[in-house]
């Protein structure tokens, strides 16, 4: 027999208190809350040139179409 899962959900009221008050940064998926890994600069400068260069490709692509 299947044990039945039990989830304690949060209200986002307390979601947001808590997010201030905490160093660490969190997702709120109803009513779940999931840590997220914290993002450095030079993370962020990556994502960035690499969404760059994406946009210039794919407007490129459609200049041609």
């Amino acid at each position: 027999m299947q044990k039945a899962l039990y989830y304690d959900l949060v209200r986002v009221e307390d979601y947001l208190e808590g997010e201030e008050a905490s160093e660490l940064k969190h997702e709120f998926i109803d009513g779940a809350v999931y840590a997220v890994a914290g993002a450095t600069i030079e993370h962020n400068l990556i994502a960035l040139n690499i969404a760059t260069s994406l946009r210039s490709i794919s407007k490129e692509t459609l200049a041609r179409w």
